[in-house]
């Protein structure tokens, strides 16, 4: 990524590169797409084109990417496009589902890895406040749920309630401290809540789930 100029990290004493925390993000993000087969050479054209087409201001490390049929699409906000062909997506409900019906008072009998799986489903429907209400009732019956306060805080984050996310990823780690992925999003909001050091302090943790596994 240096090397093709996506990135300009400084050099150290020894010549080494140093990178920043918003390159970290970056390369995270091309690692994951990478892992969801699509092709270097598209991963870094891709970013090429953000380079150019992100508003001043903004930098590569705030949009989110994700890989859907092979394509890398992007997400700053609200608004979702394909960086490769500039062509924008709307939000829709896949395959004409019939849209969920808001939940009630969650069913006693019911089990919280239900009412998470169920969340999961809301979430990738794009019922964002549907998941947030599965992921609750799941903490209603089992408070300790650490996926279930995980799940919740990336549904808080998607809604724009960034300081619910950050309590409910703390409630995750309360019940699961080895939860790499909760400390990584908790670095993501505290950069962007302006918490440098909380920040560095959850990637550091982070990093070490990661060397453990």
């Amino acid at each position: 990524m240096a090397r093709a100029g996506i990135l300009s990290p400084s050099r150290g004493p020894h010549h080494e590169y140093r990178f920043t925390f918003q390159d970290l993000v970056l390369l995270r993000s091309a690692r994951g797409l990478l892992d969801a087969q699509v092709p270097k050479r598209r991963v870094q054209r891709t970013l090429r084109l953000l380079v150019r087409q992100l508003t001043p201001g903004r930098s590569l490390s705030e949009v989110r990417l994700t890989a859907m049929d092979g394509q890398v699409v992007a997400q700053d906000g609200e608004t979702a496009w394909i960086p490769e062909s500039g062509q924008m997506m709307l939000a829709f409900v896949p395959g004409g589902a019939t849209p969920v019906e808001p939940l009630g008072r969650p069913d006693p009998t019911e089990s919280p890895d239900a009412m998470v799986n169920q969340g999961r489903m809301l979430q990738e429907l794009g019922d964002v406040a549907g998941a947030i209400r599965s992921y609750r009732a799941a903490l209603d019956l089992d408070p300790a749920h650490a996926i279930a306060a995980f799940n919740l805080g990336t549904a808080l984050d998607a809604a724009g309630l960034t300081d619910e996310a950050i309590a409910s990823y703390r409630r995750a780690l309360a019940g699961n401290p080895a939860l790499a992925d909760a400390h990584y999003n908790l670095s993501l909001l505290y950069q962007r809540t302006g918490h440098k050091l909380a920040a560095m302090v959850h990637l550091k943790r982070y990093q070490e789930q990661l060397a453990l596994h």
